[in-house]
């Protein structure tokens, strides 16, 4: 688990992207793809001033480790701490776990790229146990020694091995493990419970769930939120910000939906979970490039990174990164950081 101070005279400042997608063929300094992110990236940290950078997922393309290696180079420039989770295009075509004679273990794609992060000098992350994903893992923000806001962390798990009712992992025919896609497991709803009731229980203030593929739960809040007779993907991003796009009770909703929302059908009931708890404030995802919602729900801020950068597809108009602010009573704000891609 991590710790990073709060200071007592200023809020705490997340600065968050997203679905950078940064590839090899990227890593010319006259590239169009890496021009774009490099000055959305370095504009967004000169205009926010962050005390940490995290990052939803998608940083990279699967194998392409140079492209790995270049990007971390790049934020480790900040000098500001940094912490990423897996996508989907970060796992390793389906072969990041292998199983052997001693357990599950990672692939050596994935032990590649886990090795970089490790010997960064700014990324925080953690790797975690193999059965529950890449990196479930905290980040602790203190004030003066007192919890005041955690960062859960989660991998979404785009393959994960099935582990049976015993807690035997069930393998294939061909000896592999048989692998799931998309869905917070039972044994990753459970670590999530555990650590939000011993965090609540050392009177931590709040806490954010960070993932790549949205929860079932972006796409319903949504729908619910969403004034009937509105067709989402006609609704452009100043239309988004006005009240009559929203039923009434949602009426400080804003962003756009111009793609199906993306996600699993079953969160092991995970979303009820964060609402008995009542200590989650916001749920913080990315893996849809063009949505960028913030929908209050429920007493939980539900909402869409804004995609960072150029790479696989875009909206220029909805290109730069998303910032929670964290005040000393644990309360949040989330805010979209709209960045022109002129370079």
């Amino acid at each position: 688990m991590k710790v990073l101070p709060k200071k007592s005279c200023r809020p705490f400042v997340i600065l968050n992207l997203t679905d950078t997608h940064f590839d090899n063929e990227a890593l010319d300094d006259t590239n169009i793809e890496q021009r774009i992110l490099f000055h959305t990236v370095t504009e967004l940290v000169n205009r926010t001033k962050p005390d940490l950078i995290t990052i939803t997922g998608d940083f990279a393309w699967t194998t392409k480790i140079r492209s790995y290696q270049r990007f971390t180079d790049f934020l480790d420039s900040f000098d500001i701490p940094w912490a990423p989770i897996f996508g989907n295009h970060d796992h390793s075509d389906n072969q990041e776990y292998l199983q052997t004679e001693s357990g599950v273990h990672f692939a050596k794609e994935t032990e590649d790229l886990l090795r970089i992060w490790k010997n960064s000098k700014n990324c925080l992350f953690e790797s975690g146990a193999p059965e529950i994903g890449i990196g479930n893992y905290i980040i602790r923000i203190e004030e003066n020694g007192k919890p005041i806001h955690a960062l859960f962390m989660t991998d979404s798990q785009y393959y994960r091995p099935i582990i049976d009712a015993h807690g035997q992992l069930v393998i294939n025919a061909d000896g592999t493990p048989m692998l799931c896609m998309n869905d917070m497991s039972p044994l990753q709803s459970k670590w999530y419970s555990d650590a939000v009731d011993a965090w609540i229980a050392e009177g931590g203030k709040s806490s954010s769930i960070l993932m790549h593929v949205p929860f079932k739960i972006h796409r319903d809040s949504f729908y619910k939120a969403l004034a009937e007779g509105v067709d989402p993907m006609s609704v452009s991003t100043d239309e988004a910000l006005q009240k009559d796009c929203w039923k009434p009770e949602y009426a400080e909703s804003i962003g756009v939906v111009h793609e199906d929302i993306d996600g699993p059908e079953d969160e092991c009931g995970i979303f009820d979970t964060i609402v008995e708890k009542n200590n989650t404030k916001l749920l913080l995802a990315g893996h849809d490039h063009l949505n960028n919602t913030i929908i209050r729900y429920r007493g939980v801020t539900v909402a869409f990174a804004l995609k960072t950068g150029c790479a696989a597809y875009w909206d220029p108009t909805l290109n730069g990164g998303t910032t929670i602010t964290i005040n000393s009573n644990g309360s949040i704000q989330v805010k979209h950081h709209y960045v022109k891609a002129d370079v």
